[in-house]
C-alpha cells in the first residue's frame, strides 16, 4: 500500500496517478484492489478499481471473433488478447485518469449465456460519481507486450502468433499507467487450482461457471 500511496503523492496536478496490476488468474486480484481502494479511503483518497474483464467483448461479438476465426481455439471464448472491446477501455480509462465525475465503468457478467459470460447492461454498471485521485488497473495480462516472432509463437502453439498480434492494440491501455506492480507465481499449476475454486465457488452461490 505505501507503495502505491507514493506513487499518488507523485501524481502531476489535474490528473489521477494510474497503476497497473498484473498478476496470475485467481491469485486475489480483486481481494487486493478491494482493500488497497479501503486503504486510500481511509487516507483520504478516492481510489477507482477497474479490471481487464471490465472490458470483455459482448457476448455476441465474441460470437463474431470466434466466427471469423474458426480454426483458432484460443478465440473461441473470453479471456485472451483479441477478447476485449479496447475502445470502450482506452475511453474509460481516459476519463477516470482526466478525473471526470460520473464515470460509467462497464461490468461483465461471467455467468451469463451458461459461464460464456456477457457484459452486463448499463444500469448494472459502477458509476464512479467523485474525481478519482488513483486509479488501480488489474489484469492476468497487464503489461504483456506483443513477442512479434510469429515463428517462434507457431512451434509453441499454432494458434498463438493471432493472438499475439492483437495485443499490439492494449498498448493504449498500458500506456496510460504511471506505475505497475507485477505478482509472480512460482508454480504455474496453482493457476489452474485457482481457478477450479473460483468456479466452485460461482456454483455453490447458485451461478453457473465455465462450461
Amino acid at each position: 500500500y505505501f507503495w502505491c500511496l507514493g506513487r499518488a503523492r507523485q501524481a502531476p496536478t489535474g490528473r489521477a496517478v494510474g497503476i497497473g496490476i498484473s498478476a496470475p488468474q485467481g491469485c486475489g486480484k480483486t481481494t487486493l484492489v478491494d482493500t488497497l481502494v479501503g486503504r486510500f479511503a481511509a487516507d483520504g483518497l478516492v481510489c477507482a478499481a477497474a479490471s481487464f474483464d471490465d472490458f470483455y467483448l459482448t457476448h455476441e461479438a465474441q460470437r463474431e471473433l470466434a466466427a471469423a476465426h474458426p480454426t483458432n481455439r484460443l478465440l473461441e471464448l473470453r479471456g485472451n488478447a483479441g477478447s476485449h472491446d479496447v475502445a470502450l477501455g482506452t475511453a474509460t480509462l481516459r476519463a477516470l485518469l482526466d478525473r471526470e465525475a460520473k464515470v460509467a465503468v462497464p461490468r461483465y457478467d461471467k455467468a451469463a449465456h451458461g459461464g460464456r459470460g456477457d457484459r452486463a447492461p448499463e444500469e448494472a454498471w459502477h458509476v464512479q460519481r467523485d474525481p478519482v485521485d488513483v486509479l488501480l488497473f488489474e489484469g492476468w495480462m497487464a503489461g504483456f507486450a506483443p513477442a512479434g516472432d510469429a515463428a517462434r509463437l507457431a512451434g509453441v502453439d499454432p494458434d498463438l502468433a493471432l493472438v499475439d498480434s492483437f495485443l499490439r492494440g492494449y498498448a493504449e491501455w498500458h500506456d496510460k499507467m504511471d506505475a505497475w506492480a507485477v505478482i509472480a507465481i512460482d508454480d504455474l499449476s496453482h493457476v489452474c487450482a485457482w481457478r477450479t475454486q473460483a468456479e466452485q465457488a460461482m456454483a455453490a452461490a447458485g451461478r453457473p461457471g465455465m462450461d
